[in-house]
């Protein structure tokens, strides 16, 4: 496969946001970070907003550069996606993004799926993968950027457990495979509750189905861990390190490098989970 005639860097990140952490804290952490490695294609997963937050302005918005892609749930102004936005911009970064709801969090929030690029944008997009009793409860975020040798799809995801009856991965996955099917290049990023090292499961699914994992196939890479203790839906579970957090690739050659960021060896701890920054 070809090379991209870009340079490519993208980061995946389950922010876990307004929750535990200082959220002042974990915004300066993250928008420095963005910023210092030069990250082209930003997409975080747990991105709440208050329940009873007012709802920010079309002007707060259009000056954010926010870009929307469904009209289910406003953004508020207290949006985790639009203050990185506006941080972003005050320290001179120029990002389009794009936040799609997905299900009630902690009865708190308001959570949802965001996608940042400084990319051209062409279009966006929202799944939804999964409807429990008729309802939706996982929402997919996508944006469509241009590079200079063709269009890429990517995708902000949120998945389920492989054992939930109500609600199995296997048929959220066949949801989002068949939405991508007719896409030539396209990166799915995110969270998806699959460990790696469990055969049969999650993982095995989406690469038998012909999608890279980019962490194995880079050129350098790292252990690749992006939990390292327990956390909320995994707190059952044998293993405290865990790899569960993904950039699939479609279309797409071999990334240089793959390294997990926001880990305390590379940026401090932000989240409950650590970043996957990939990069060509």
């Amino acid at each position: 496969m070809a090379p991209l005639r870009d340079k490519l860097h993208v980061l995946t990140l389950n922010a876990h946001s307004l929750l535990e952490w200082d959220t002042a804290f974990c915004l300066e952490t993250m928008t420095d970070a963005i910023l210092r490695e030069e990250v082209d294609i930003l997409v975080l997963q747990e991105v709440n907003q208050g329940l009873e937050t007012a709802v920010a302005e079309q002007s707060e918005l259009e000056a954010s550069q926010f870009m929307p892609c469904e009209q289910e749930v406003p953004v508020r102004k207290d949006n985790y996606a639009l203050a990185a936005a506006k941080l972003l911009q005050k320290k001179g970064g120029r990002y389009s993004w794009t936040w799609a709801y997905a299900h009630r969090g902690y009865d708190r929030f308001e959570e949802g799926e965001a996608v940042f690029t400084r990319l051209p944008v062409l279009e966006t997009d929202a799944l939804c993968v999964s409807t429990p009793q008729g309802r939706c409860s996982r929402k997919i975020a996508g944006m469509k950027v241009q590079l200079s040798d063709g269009a890429l799809w990517c995708y902000s995801v949120h998945m389920g457990w492989w054992k939930d009856k109500e609600d199995p991965f296997a048929e959220q996955w066949a949801k989002l495979r068949n939405h991508c099917a007719e896409k030539e290049r396209c990166l799915l990023m995110g969270d998806f509750n699959s460990p790696a090292h469990l055969e049969g499961e999650g993982y095995s699914l989406i690469t038998a189905d012909g999608w890279q994992d980019a962490w194995r196939i880079a050129k350098n890479r790292d252990e690749g861990i992006t939990v390292g203790g327990k956390i909320d839906g995994w707190r059952e579970g044998k293993d405290d390190a865990i790899r569960i957090d993904f950039a699939f690739l479609l279309g797409l050659p071999a990334p240089d490098r793959s390294r997990v960021i926001f880990n305390d060896s590379f940026y401090p701890v932000i989240s409950d989970h650590y970043g996957v920054l990939t990069e060509w």
